[in-house]
C-alpha cells in the first residue's frame, strides 16, 4: 500500500477542493483520459502509486496542485486540445515532445499542447510538487485574435519552457498563485471581474511575450488611435465600469483594433488602457469604502473591484489617496 500524500497535500494550496488519490496506473489513466487527453500512467519502477491532487476550475480555466512520491510517466497520444503549464513548486520534472526533453526548476516552467503527443516524467527522489494551468485553445485563439486583428493560421504552437525569473515567467507565477488563492478563500468566485482580470492578464502574457512561431509578427506597432477613439473607449468603460470587460470589448466599441487603442493611449494617455480601468475602478472601491453602512470586508471590495492581490492593492490605494483602505473604512464609519 503506497503512504497516503493526503496530510502532505492538506498543507498546499485549494485546501478547499476534494483530493484525488487514486492507487493503480489504471484509474489515473482513466482520470486524466475523461478530463484532458487519452493517457497512459505507467510507474516505471514498480512501486505503489504515492500521488495525490487537486483541481479546480473557473470558467473554463482549470487550476491543479499536485504532490508526487512516485516515479511517475505520463504519456499523452496528442488527440486533445488545449495548453498546459506547470510550474513547479519544488523538485524536479522532464517533458518530451518529438526529439526534445526541457526539464523544469524553480526557474522555469513547462508548457504542452494537449494536441501534440508527449511525455512528462516525475521523480519521488525530487519531491515533484507544482501548481499546473488547463487553458482551452479557444480562449488563446479569441486573444490572439483581439491583440492581433487578425486569427492565427493554423494552431499556436508554444516554446516547451518559460523562464520563471524573467519578467513574464514573474508575472505569470503572480496570476497562478492569484488564482489558487483566489479559489482557496472562495472570493474569485463571486468576483467576474477580478476572474477576467486573471484570465485576461494569462492570455496576453501568453500571446505578447510567447515564445510562439507568431510572435515575431506581433512585434510590428500599428497606428496609432485617433484621441476621439481613446475618448470614447474611455466613456465606454465608465459607462460599463463594473462589468467584467476584456480589452477586445473596449477596442471593438471605440472601433479600432486592441493593439492600435493602446498605441493610442499611451500616446495620448501616457497608460494603457486596461491599467486607466483598474484606476476608474480603484475610485470605485474608494467610494464604496468611504460609504458608512458598508457591510463588505476589505477583501471583498478589493476582489469586486478586481484587485486580487491584497497587499499590492493596499500598497497602490495608498499611493493614490494618501491612506490605506482600513483607514478610508474606519474614517468613514467613524
Amino acid at each position: 500500500m503506497a503512504p497516503k500524500l493526503g496530510t502532505q497535500l492538506g498543507r498546499g494550496r485549494l485546501q478547499n477542493y476534494p483530493t484525488h488519490e487514486f492507487q493503480t496506473e489504471d484509474e489515473w489513466s482513466a482520470f486524466f483520459s475523461r478530463d484532458m487527453a487519452p493517457t497512459r500512467v505507467r510507474l516505471p519502477s514498480g512501486q505503489p502509486v504515492s500521488w495525490a491532487l487537486r483541481v479546480a476550475s473557473v470558467q473554463d480555466l482549470r487550476v491543479a496542485y499536485g504532490v508526487h512520491a512516485s516515479d511517475i510517466e505520463i504519456d499523452q497520444i496528442g488527440s486533445g486540445e488545449g495548453l498546459h503549464i506547470h510550474v513547479p513548486l519544488s523538485g524536479q520534472a522532464a517533458l518530451t515532445v518529438g526529439d526534445t526533453t526541457v526539464m523544469t526548476s524553480r526557474e522555469q516552467a513547462i508548457l504542452f499542447d494537449f494536441g501534440r503527443p508527449h511525455r512528462l516524467q516525475m521523480w519521488r527522489a525530487t519531491g515533484y510538487e507544482a501548481l499546473a494551468l488547463n487553458i482551452p485553445t479557444y480562449m488563446l485563439d479569441e486573444e490572439f485574435m483581439a491583440i492581433s486583428g487578425y486569427a492565427p493560421c493554423g494552431p499556436i504552437e508554444f516554446e516547451p519552457t518559460l523562464n520563471l525569473v524573467s519578467a513574464p515567467g514573474r508575472t505569470l507565477v503572480s496570476v497562478t498563485n492569484a488564482l489558487a488563492t483566489g479559489l482557496e478563500n472562495g472570493l474569485l468566485l463571486d468576483a467576474p471581474i477580478a476572474i477576467k482580470s486573471l484570465s485576461q492578464a494569462l492570455l496576453r502574457l501568453l500571446i505578447q511575450a510567447g515564445p510562439h512561431q507568431f510572435f515575431e509578427s506581433l512585434q510590428r506597432s500599428p497606428s496609432p488611435a485617433a484621441p476621439r477613439h481613446v475618448k470614447r473607449a474611455i466613456d465606454f468603460m465608465h459607462a460599463n465600469i463594473a462589468e467584467p470587460l476584456t480589452s477586445a470589448q473596449i477596442a471593438e466599441d471605440a472601433g479600432v483594433s486592441v493593439r492600435a487603442l493602446e498605441v493610442g493611449f499611451r500616446t495620448f494617455k501616457d497608460t494603457t488602457p486596461m491599467a486607466y480601468l483598474r484606476s476608474i475602478r480603484l475610485d470605485a472601491a474608494r467610494d464604496e469604502l468611504a460609504m458608512p453602512d458598508n457591510s463588505s470586508s476589505i477583501a471583498e471590495i478589493a476582489y469586486r473591484w478586481g484587485f486580487t492581490h491584497l497587499g499590492r492593492f493596499s500598497a497602490v490605494y495608498r499611493e493614490a489617496y494618501g491612506e490605506l483602505p482600513s483607514e478610508t473604512a474606519a474614517r468613514c464609519r467613524g
